[in-house]
């Protein structure tokens, strides 16, 4: 048997520093495992529910059969049954002591997730480990994100109605803001259309050539969106028709 109640004085391999035996100490065998073969601890190497990360304002996580999906690193190292998911935002638990499987269907259809303005939702998942010190848990979050669509485009009419605003197609994408460069067709007026919640542009310039691109005053045009949440978007146009192909940086 090997006994020392001294604590170490380095980490060897798995042995940490300030370890110590005291009586009855430890065989040479445990001892040589301790240092060669250290417990590794388990992580999440992802967290994702199948079909959802970012949704347009107004739309819900609902669905009867909503797949979340997960791996792990040392699934050898995780106690049975320890896996939980909560809705962290809405301070929910989802699903408690599960199988690591990777793999669980949950029903939001009688607790749907819905928000009517830009917003975050956290998600938590939780396992325990089997560390002989332990145990200890261990943790992934995610993220699912409710945006609206920011509009940009070439366009010969003057003023945009709503339609013509959700017609353009330079750039159509659910986003957190609307700065960005956005890449322009040939020809026509320029037009960057976004919610007035995000703010202003006062910024635009032509990346090519690092000159400012003049653009009047903005207006407001109400848009319903897919999702039937009506919000005021701001609309830029470009102070003259543009011939050529344009990448025009907004800010």
């Amino acid at each position: 048997m090997f006994i020392n109640p001294l604590p170490t004085t380095v980490t060897v391999g798995g042995l940490l520093l300030g370890s110590t035996f005291p009586a009855p100490g430890v065989t040479f065998t445990q001892l040589l495992n301790l240092i060669l073969y250290p417990f590794i601890p388990p992580t999440f190497s992802s967290f994702l529910f199948t079909g959802v990360a970012v949704l347009e304002v107004g739309d819900s996580i609902d669905s009867a059969v909503q797949a979340i999906t997960w791996t792990t690193t040392e699934p050898g190292n995780i106690a049975v049954n320890s896996i939980d998911i909560d809705d962290v935002t809405g301070a929910v638990n989802l699903e408690t002591g599960l199988p690591n499987t990777g793999t669980v269907t949950h029903d939001f259809s009688g607790a749907p997730i819905t928000y009517n303005v830009a917003a975050v939702n956290q998600f938590l998942i939780t396992g325990t480990d089997t560390d002989p010190a332990g145990p200890f848990a261990f943790t992934r979050t995610l993220d699912v994100y409710w945006y609206w669509m920011v509009y940009a485009g070439t366009d010969a009419t003057t003023p945009l109605v709503e339609a013509d605003i959700e017609a353009l197609t330079d750039y159509a994408a659910l986003s957190a803001g609307f700065a960005r460069t956005y890449a322009f067709a040939a020809g026509d007026y320029k037009y960057v259309c976004y919610p007035a919640v995000m703010g202003t542009a006062t910024v635009f310039t032509d990346t090519g050539t690092g000159l400012n691109v003049p653009f009047e005053a903005s207006y407001n045009i109400n848009v319903t969106n897919a999702e039937g949440i009506l919000t005021a978007y701001r609309v830029h146009r470009s102070t003259n028709i543009i011939g050529a192909a344009i990448n025009i940086a907004v800010s």
